[in-house]
């Protein structure tokens, strides 16, 4: 075979390399994975009979989602682990009596509606705070 020949074959594979391997705008970014890791930490602790009854349990998971809004705040997930942790609080409130508890869980929710006004969560998390003031 040529060199010419060879050349041609060549370019000829190298041209279709790229679709051989994913892009890598498919993998998702670090925010989606995290956040998706508290969901599932949340999840976990709904269904465990023994760890819905641990209150440490529930602030371990609250930290993962502070974790997520911390870090990423200007994203959809930043919303989404905002607006989560004050319904996790709001939970607790109810489950473990704690005063403390629905005061953080209407600072949360207040929290996403000065920091995201115009996301979907925002009527949501108003409609948690109305709940909360009125079991308080």
């Amino acid at each position: 075979m040529s060199l010419q020949k060879k050349l041609a074959v060549l370019f000829v594979f190298s041209a279709f390399i790229p679709f051989a391997s994913p892009p890598s705008f498919a993998a998702k970014p670090s925010y989606e994975v995290e956040y998706q890791k508290a969901r599932s930490h949340y999840y976990s602790l709904l269904a465990s009979q023994s760890k819905i009854q641990d209150r440490k349990e529930w602030l371990s998971v609250v930290g993962k989602f502070y974790s997520v809004s911390q870090k990423w705040p200007n994203t959809k997930r930043g919303a989404d682990a905002l607006y989560t942790q004050g319904l996790i609080y709001e939970n607790m409130f109810k489950r473990f009596s704690m005063a403390s508890d629905g005061e953080r869980a209407v600072e949360l929710f207040l929290e996403v509606t000065r920091k995201y006004p115009s996301s979907p969560l925002m009527d949501d998390a108003e409609r948690h705070i109305g709940d909360i003031k009125f079991l308080q």
